[in-house]
């Protein structure tokens, strides 16, 4: 998961270990109700460490050279925040799957495939990946 990548399985700072909480609980949301707690909870988080989050640290020589001081816990931060509208759209389109394991055991066996064949100019890569998804779809 990107924001166990981020954060480490044991953040060194509160703010981190807050959300990465919130994160594990994301993907166990089934309902409304659920996804409006959550919403809740990243809403109480992001009023607690917002200023945290924002801290800049500058460089020592004068200069104006400057980076977010806690650049991990932001990434994760802002990509929550900013995909906020799209994390939740399983629960209005049953059919739709609410992460993208499927997809990436799709992306990891056509991946064999063509490494089976690493001879195969390109255009013959492209046919293959054209015959590979044509034929699964047939299935």
């Amino acid at each position: 998961m990107f924001s166990e990548t981020l954060l480490t399985r044991r953040p060194d700072t509160e703010a981190g270990q807050d959300l990465l909480e919130i994160v594990k609980y994301l993907n166990s949301i089934r309902n409304h109700n659920e996804k409006e707690i959550w919403l809740r909870w990243f809403s109480r988080w992001e009023e607690r460490y917002l200023t945290f989050v924002n801290q800049r640290s500058r460089t020592t020589d004068g200069t104006k050279h400057w980076w977010y001081t806690h650049k991990n816990v932001r990434k994760v931060y802002r990509s929550l925040a900013t995909s906020l509208g799209h994390l939740f759209l399983y629960l209005d389109h049953p059919g739709l799957e609410k992460d993208t394991n499927g997809l990436e055991a799709e992306f990891t066996h056509l991946k064999q495939k063509l490494s089976v064949h690493k001879g195969l100019k390109h255009h013959r890569k492209i046919n293959l990946i054209k015959w590979y998804f044509y034929l699964k779809s047939q299935s």
